[in-house]
């Protein structure tokens, strides 16, 4: 399938978006400095995380994370993305992360914050 832009942000056509890609539009905004500080600040998770998974879909937990993240930062154009992501992922089971799956309940606490 294809690619969707929203604004700057690519989603594949099947709703998937790829850490690198994120990372790109963060550092676009200058959010972001180096990809240990998308992974560490931003993420929540080890220094090498983004490295490790630029061409990997980012699990549930980080986009949540990340998420809140942005709505503190006065990105809320950014976070919405990334709930269509969170959707997306949890109307299509067979991608979701291997690290955590997806509830509603994920969404719903994702929608409210």
């Amino acid at each position: 399938m294809g690619r969707i832009w929203i604004n700057s942000l690519a989603i594949s056509g099947d709703g998937i978006v790829n850490t690198n890609d994120v990372y790109t539009e963060m550092q676009r905004r200058h959010l972001t400095v180096s990809l240990r500080d998308f992974s560490t600040a931003w993420c929540a998770r080890s220094h090498n995380f983004a490295v490790t998974h630029q061409t990997k879909p980012l699990p549930a937990d980080v986009l949540i994370h990340l998420r809140k993240r942005l709505l503190e930062e006065g990105q809320p154009d950014l976070a919405a993305k990334l709930l269509l992501v969170l959707i997306g992922e949890y109307q299509h089971p067979q991608r979701r992360s291997r690290h955590r799956a997806i509830t509603v309940a994920d969404i719903a606490a994702a929608y409210r914050s």
